[in-house]
């Protein structure tokens, strides 16, 4: 039976994988800004990232869009049959 519940969390969250892969936790990526330049978290190799870090633009972070995965749009939730907040 699929869980009535799922976990919904962006990619700045600690849980190990092999727990959120266990309790079917969704995980949104975090977008990550270098000057007009923007990555999904994870998007870059870290040896990109701390060579765009050393540049004149440091890194901002900022909330993904709403809508922007499966998990965050209401409409699939709807589509899903499945109760959402």
């Amino acid at each position: 039976m699929d869980n009535l519940i799922t976990v919904v969390t962006d990619s700045s969250c600690d849980l190990p994988a092999e727990v959120m892969e266990r309790h079917g936790v969704d995980v949104v990526p975090l977008l990550v800004h270098f000057g007009d330049q923007t990555f999904r978290d994870g998007e870059l190799p870290s040896e990109a990232f701390w060579a765009k870090a050393s540049g004149p633009d440091q890194p901002r972070t900022s909330q993904p869009p709403s809508g922007s995965s499966k998990s965050t749009s209401s409409a699939w939730w709807l589509a899903e049959g499945r109760p959402f907040a």
